[in-house]
């Protein structure tokens, strides 16, 4: 049995269609504005507006925090920081380790925040080695 579509049904699919594209558009918005994925803004000051952060919530590198668009390596650990004072605040930055696997090249932060000790994962494969 065919069923004939009524401007009511048209009315639903399209206000549905809105929401899904408003969401969609909403969540780039998000992305691109330098919001982590633990989505709190990271506040990046003017010489640093054109990084944004992609992937993961650091917390292993299969989901590292990707930072794109820094133009050289001290960009990049700035940009590090920024994240790392915004999503993880009054945590105190401890030991770096340099991390090479396959294509990739990772900087695996030690934090010791008020929760106890916690690692993050930055990949730096874009940045990494410009002076």
């Amino acid at each position: 049995m065919r069923r004939a579509f009524t401007a009511r049904s048209f009315k639903v699919a399209a206000a549905n269609l809105a929401l899904l594209l408003a969401l969609t558009v909403a969540q780039d918005c998000e992305a691109a504005s330098g919001r982590g994925a633990d989505r709190a803004p990271v506040r990046l000051p003017d010489q640093l507006a054109h990084i944004r952060y992609l992937g993961g919530a650091g917390r292993s590198c299969e989901e590292a925090v990707v930072i794109q668009n820094a133009v050289n390596t001290p960009e990049g650990i700035a940009a590090e920081r920024a994240w790392i004072e915004a999503v993880r605040p009054g945590a105190k930055i401890g030991t770096a380790a340099l991390l090479r696997e396959e294509e990739k090249v990772y900087d695996v932060i030690e934090l010791e925040t008020s929760d106890g000790p916690q690692s993050i994962c930055f990949d730096i494969t874009s940045f990494f080695g410009s002076w």
